[in-house]
């Protein structure tokens, strides 16, 4: 049977804070203590945690970076741009670091989520940070996160998203290395991810000669631990290709530089393949005797990967020394494995191991069974479809120097593209509510000066003025979402909508952007015409930033509509400057990993679960200028099954009305005990009670304030 061991990380820089490995942890702890600085102590931080993680000690790596990531976004709140920046980046190195424990740990759907944390930041500053410094940082950790994903995709047997990924680092670093910030020997990770691509699609040769690319470049540096690596993967190669001597030759130096390098992890890898090259050549013996060293550094270090392999290993040499019952357990034990990583090449890899077991033990049937398997795995991670992606994608790569020039052309006019987009459709809004209001004045004006005539011309004239507005609202309405579309993003909902006048300054927005749904309840400066020009802003901003910028983080979201809105509306704080704004609230939803987003501006929400109200808190500053500015603030929910989201507004809760011979304010108070009393009844029916209790209890009083109450049942 075929053995697919080799290695899956090879890390193109190191972490950009790193400090001599003999500093010891407890006096890094001290020292951070007593430091005054946000940002070194964040950077003393990370390196306890890469010392621990170092020595096997994960769950004290994981507590120093969640303290790191604490720290950042306190950073982030600094009034300093500077030190808003060196916060992020930093934050996005917590989460970069714990990704790497987490694929360690073969945690991987966890593993990517941290990763893509890290690269949302990382691409939000490259677009805006100011420092060219944090710049140049934010593209060496952007590589990393790039290579951290491939390796992940490696794993679960999808190469062609693996190899997109790698050359997304790739290009990284040849900038870098064009530009004189990095060295030449990083472009050794280049040919290394392509030899490695290359073997798990058979392509041995190809294989090779990437391999050897990369050795040369690390034997001119004198890069010991990457030569170690590569040696270790040609050794493998070599394997398959059944030249065994030359196979143990490369393996053998392999292990002569990772004993010099003190890498357990890789010296077991090593000897699991030497294993395979025995078995290879009929020695039992010998396979036997290097899978039980492999096992034994494996128990040491909890590697599931590397017990997989071995569990593998073994089965191969009993199956191949007739011992099929041991055979059989071993492979078991390595698909109960396999299936708790969720694998795919893991999985495939032991089902044709079980196949060859009951093939040799004259169970046809079995045997059968457990090849069908094998092929429809195989066929699933390598098809002609998959293959030709693959190719495509390495010639895409081998060609994009040469289209330097020509894609920052590309990505300038798409810029330009963009922004002419933003700037027209806010022209567009900005003259048909200009034109609006000059047709209103102009029959107002038209009406004063007929006011001698009949009422019935005056009615008329009325009549007129309220046909404008009305369809000012169709306009408005138009720019809503259709109940048609919330019913396609959501299991159930329900919406009270209710403008103080014809039109509102209260609008409700959700749309769909990959997989995650965001969406969105506003109140806007104002009521009537005034208040529906803002809302219509509003809802032109929220769908340029997702739809175009790709923007699905609230907080982000919210910062970019308050940069942009300041921009509109030329808000510089001045006195006598017009203030209009817009109290937000906003969330999104991850669909796959059910997770909600929310941040708020000035508008909070309410989750509901199992009966207990959780208050959604926003950040006491509206999107719009503000005498003290405070970044806007993410936060995450695990959603389950039948929890409720409330988005609204201050109207329903302000609306006056007689209780008990008194004229009072419903309260936020009787609001939150109404929204628990209905919570569990269907949207639909929520909708009637708060509509009933509204009308019952506000009689003969008017309505003060446009109402909006946006209710999600998940």
């Amino acid at each position: 049977m075929p053995k697919r061991y080799t290695l899956t990380y090879f890390l193109l820089f190191f972490s950009v804070y790193i400090f001599s490995q003999n500093i010891q942890i407890d006096s890094l702890i001290n020292a951070s203590e007593y430091e005054k600085s946000d940002s070194i102590r964040i950077k003393n931080y990370l390196e306890i945690s890469r010392l621990y993680n170092s020595s096997d000690q994960n769950d004290s790596a994981l507590y120093f970076l969640r303290k790191g990531k604490i720290c950042s976004e306190q950073l982030m709140n600094s009034k300093k741009q500077s030190q808003k920046e060196t916060g992020s980046f930093l934050l996005a190195e917590c989460y970069y670091s714990v990704a790497l424990i987490e694929y360690n740990d073969l945690n991987f759907s966890s593993a990517e989520k941290d990763y893509n944390e890290a690269m949302q930041i990382c691409n939000h500053l490259i677009k805006y940070s100011e420092s060219q410094m944090i710049k140049t940082e934010v593209l060496k950790l952007k590589a990393n996160i790039h290579s951290g994903i491939a390796n992940i995709y490696i794993d679960k047997g999808y190469y062609s998203v693996a190899l997109n990924n790698f050359l997304n680092a790739q290009k990284i670093t040849d900038t870098l290395i064009n530009n004189g910030i990095i060295p030449e020997k990083e472009s050794a990770a280049q040919f290394f991810h392509l030899g490695l691509i290359h073997y798990y699609l058979n392509n041995f040769q190809k294989s090779i000669k990437y391999y050897k690319k990369a050795l040369e470049i690390s034997e001119k540096y004198h890069n010991e631990s990457a030569i170690a690596k590569i040696n270790s993967n040609i050794g493998i190669v070599e394997t398959q290709l059944n030249h065994i001597e030359t196979a143990l030759s490369y393996l053998k130096k392999a292990l002569k530089y990772a004993e010099k390098e003190k890498n357990e992890i890789l010296k077991a890898q090593i000897f699991d393949n030497m294993a395979d090259c025995y078995s290879k050549q009929k020695n039992y013996h010998n396979a036997e005797l290097y899978l039980a060293k492999a096992m034994i550094i494996t128990e040491k270090y909890n590697s599931k990967q590397g017990k997989i392999y071995i569990l593998l290993g073994l089965a191969d040499v009993y199956n191949k020394t007739n011992k099929y019952r041991r055979a059989k357990d071993y492979s078991d034990r390595a698909l109960i494995l396999a299936e708790s990583i969720k694998s795919i090449s893991f999985i495939r890899d032991i089902y044709l191991q079980i196949s060859e077991i009951y093939e040799n033990e004259h169970h046809y049937e079995d045997a059968l069974n457990y090849f069908k398997k094998y092929k429809t795995l195989e066929d699933s991670i390598i098809n002609k479809e998959k293959l030709q992606q693959i190719q495509e994608s390495e010639s895409k790569y081998l060609s994009a120097k040469k289209q330097e020039e020509i894609n920052r052309q590309k990505l300038e006019l798409a810029k330009r593209d963009s922004e002419l987009k933003i700037k027209k459709t806010q022209n567009y809004i900005f003259g048909a509510v200009v034109l609006f209001l000059i047709v209103l004045i102009f029959i107002i004006f038209i009406t004063l000066k007929q006011k001698q005539k009949i009422n019935n011309l005056i009615q008329k004239q009325n009549k007129k003025i309220t046909d404008s507005i009305e369809y000012a609202k169709k306009i408005q309405t138009a720019a809503l979402p259709s109940e048609k579309v919330l019913n396609r993003l959501f299991k159930s909902h329900f919406v009270l909508f209710k403008p103080l006048q014809i039109v509102s300054g209260d609008f409700y927005w959700a749309v769909k952007k990959d997989n995650f749904i965001v969406f969105a309840a506003a109140d806007c400066t104002g009521h009537g015409i005034p208040g529906a020009f803002i809302s219509m802003q509003g809802i032109s901003f929220l769908n340029e930033l997702t739809l175009i910028s790709d923007l699905t983080r609230p907080d982000l979201i919210l910062e970019e509509m308050r940069f942009i809105l300041k921009k509109s509306f030329r808000q510089t704080g001045k006195f006598n400057e017009q203030s209009d704004g817009i109290d937000i609230s906003l969330c999104s939803i991850n669909t796959d990993t059910d997770e909600l987003y929310f941040a708020g501006a000035n508008n909070s929400a309410y989750l509901i679960r199992n009966n207990e109200i959780i208050e959604l808190e926003a950040v006491s500053n509206p999107i719009g200028i503000y005498y003290k500015e405070i970044a806007f603030k993410k936060q995450k929910f695990k959603l389950q099954k039948d929890d409720i989201i409330y988005l609204f507004t201050d109207g329903y809760a302000d609306q006056f009305g007689i209780n008990e011979n008194k004229i009072q304010k419903f309260t936020i108070k009787r609001f939150r005990e109404l929204l628990i009393e209905i919570n569990q009844k269907p949207p639909a029916e929520q909708k009637e009670i708060l509509e009933k209790t509204y009308f019952d209890r506000k009689k003969q009083s008017k309505q003060i304030d446009d109402i909006l109450i946006f209710g999600i049942r998940y």
